[in-house]
């Protein structure tokens, strides 16, 4: 079951990854652009992304460590020995790029998905958004061999507390629609209200729509607020599709 007026949503769209991500395959973002998409505070991945490109959350001093993409299938050993010391450091962008070299057995690095979650760990532990979303995936995809619904309830909220409008928003469709986590309503519901207050319009609509189809007058008005509210805020922040409705209404 699915909160009274939730709408389908792309919750794959989401910095969440599981075993196709790992092979960076067609079924998902692949694990490089979704880690580095959360790192750096985001919920897509430019393409021209990658890991390596910046501090544990896209801020701080910035490493130069060598990019990767889905389609990386090797790095230099140097390159990986580098990585390593960083990782081995306490660096949490290099223990990211070590986690996702094992979960997808990047040359010199073999495929070992435990070895991967240990870096992983290691890595969410010094703050790494995208570390903990890929945690949160790997223990929530049940192909993975992992499986561990407590482990990845536990890393997409910590990662989605701290993170933006889009990853709350993806939270909260994941429980909606059983996504790599258990379908819960009230925490659907939860995070759709998180998403809303950040101002992200996709959540505060489905909110709109879950409060007329209860015949709660009173959030249904609450909510419209927020909205003109997010509205004229992207609207201030130059984005055209909200210029536009602030000034068909005004």
């Amino acid at each position: 079951r699915t909160p009274q007026g939730a709408r389908p949503a792309d919750v794959r769209n989401d910095s969440a990854l599981g075993a196709d991500g790992l092979r960076g395959g067609t079924g998902g973002q692949g694990a490089v652009e979704a880690a580095a998409a959360v790192e750096s505070g985001g919920g897509k991945a430019a393409a021209k992304g990658g890991v390596g490109q910046g501090g544990p959350n896209g801020a701080g001093a910035r490493k130069t460590f060598p990019s990767i993409t889905a389609q990386t299938t090797q790095i230099s050993g140097e390159d990986f020995d580098k990585i390593f010391a960083e990782a081995s450091g306490g660096d949490a962008s290099a223990q990211l790029i070590m986690g996702v070299l094992y979960a997808r057995g990047i040359k010199p690095a073999v495929s070992d998905i435990k070895m991967a979650v240990e870096w992983l760990e290691k890595s969410a532990k010094g703050g790494n958004r995208g570390a903990m979303n890929f945690l949160g995936a790997i223990y929530g995809d049940k192909r993975l061999g992992m499986l561990d619904y407590k482990k990845a309830i536990y890393w997409r909220e910590l990662a989605a507390s701290g993170g933006s409008a889009a990853e709350k928003y993806a939270l909260a469709n994941s429980y909606i629609y059983a996504y790599m986590l258990p379908a819960d309503q009230n925490k659907a519901l939860y995070w759709l209200k998180q998403a809303a207050e950040a101002g992200h319009p996709d959540a505060i609509n489905q909110l709109i729509s879950i409060y007329t189809n209860r015949g709660d007058a009173q959030q249904v008005k609450y909510w419209k607020q927020e909205k003109n509210f997010a509205q004229l805020k992207l609207a201030q922040n130059g984005d055209p599709a909200a210029m536009y409705e602030v000034y068909r209404k005004y």
